[in-house]
């Protein structure tokens, strides 16, 4: 059974978690003593009355209503090396504007998604908007969200969805309907439940701590040679982050959220063993396994599946060292690995295939499907695609015989 005090902590901060940030100022936010301190501090704050939280402004509404698009302050035309903008000397509010699965279809998210290595650059670009004083990026599967410090909330949140509508290509009747902005101490709020897993698709999931971690230190990484781009993170979003990835970790040592090591990778692998009876009338454990990348997802994936019974895989990468890397940790697992250059030669070998890759772009697409031995539909196949972009085109369900899943259908 969890044991919930901890948890209740945490939901007792709704509509007063701006106590997070005065908590932790005064006390070490590095170790788990730190922790320790920091959160009672968070539980005595807890107890006092305070004010009600700020109305949540929401920007899923009719597109008539918004700030005409004209309107929209643009960032400073660069000349040269781009400087960083001087911090402000009055501290703004954080908010968040985002997406995740409960707002957005893949179709969009997809659209926002932006990988790791350029966190940082969109972040910078953010902040060249005179009402953004701090930006930091988070982009997952399943959410895309940036987290902002601005005195000037309204201002801030214009100029976002500018810097929004260039990066996608969709225009505001197209992203407000599938967007939220949450201020002040509710920003605060939904932080605490995405890193301690409890606005995730898969509740409790792990992955969502590293990336909320991982979004903390790119967001206070420093300029150096190696990293030109620093981060866009200053005090207040630097505590926040920091903050958030601490209440993630006492609430997953504090209770059982996320025993059985619960991920996106182990919803796709049950959902390939319900699919697997159903649509090629095998079990699991007898079909042919091909998984089409060699990164954290792909590592979590054969976890799941050699513990399902599934002893032989076949492991698709760019390139072999990754690929040698990852099969040596299972060596009770039969893993073929070849390159991408056998990619469609290994599909017309499988049953079912699982992609978790960095392509921005389609790797399996109807038109290339029709050109194989599917055209026919004598060739089963089921594709699970975990990747956001997607890695599968939608239309691959047109295929007579194949059958296409993405994180959506988990």
């Amino acid at each position: 059974m969890l044991r919930l005090a901890p948890l209740a902590v945490l939901l007792s901060f709704h509509g007063r978690a701006d106590a997070l940030s005065q908590a932790v100022a005064t006390h070490p936010t590095h170790g788990s003593a730190g922790s320790r301190v920091a959160m009672s501090r968070l539980v005595q704050a807890a107890r006092q009355p305070s004010p009600r939280a700020d109305v949540v402004v929401c920007v899923a509404a009719d597109p008539s209503q918004a700030v005409a698009a004209q309107q929209v302050h643009q960032p400073p035309a660069q000349q040269g090396k781009k400087k960083k903008k001087a911090r402000a000397s009055v501290h703004g509010q954080p908010f968040v504007v985002g997406l995740s699965h409960k707002t957005a279809t893949v179709e969009v998210r997809e659209k926002l998604s932006i990988q790791e290595p350029m966190w940082n650059e969109a972040s910078a670009k953010l902040c060249e908007y005179d009402s953004i004083q701090e930006a930091a990026v988070l982009s997952t599967c399943n959410r895309f969200e940036v987290y902002l410090v601005a005195e000037d909330h309204f201002a801030a949140t214009r100029d976002t969805m500018a810097f929004l509508r260039e990066h996608s290509g969709l225009d505001d009747s197209e992203l407000r309907p599938n967007l939220f902005v949450l201020q002040n101490e509710d920003a605060t709020w939904h932080l605490l439940r995405v890193a301690s897993g409890l606005d995730s698709l898969v509740v409790g999931e792990g992955q969502i701590l590293s990336q909320v971690k991982a979004c903390y230190t790119h967001a206070i990484e420093p300029e150096t040679e190696d990293t030109p781009m620093g981060g866009s993170g200053g005090k207040v979003l630097g505590r926040l982050l920091n903050s958030a990835v601490m209440a993630g970790k006492f609430i997953r040592s504090e209770t059982e959220i996320a025993k059985g090591a619960v991920s996106i990778s182990s919803a796709a692998v049950e959902l390939a063993m319900i699919k697997a009876i159903a649509d090629l009338k095998t079990p699991l454990d007898q079909l042919r396994v091909t998984i089409v990348g060699a990164g954290k997802m792909s590592k979590l994936l054969l976890t799941h599946l050699a513990s399902h019974g599934v002893s032989k895989v076949t492991l698709l990468n760019r390139s072999r060292p990754s690929a040698e890397e990852l099969a040596a940790g299972y060596p009770d697992v039969d893993i073929e690995i070849k390159l991408m250059d056998d990619f469609w030669s290994s599909l017309e070998e499988s049953d079912i295939a699982f992609t978790s890759t960095s392509a921005t772009n389609c790797i399996v697409t109807k038109d290339e499907l029709m050109a194989g031995p599917w055209e026919t539909g004598g060739k089963p196949l089921m594709l699970i695609d975990i990747s956001v972009p997607r890695n599968v085109e939608a239309s691959c369900n047109d295929v007579p015989g194949v059958f296409a899943y993405n994180v959506d259908d988990l």
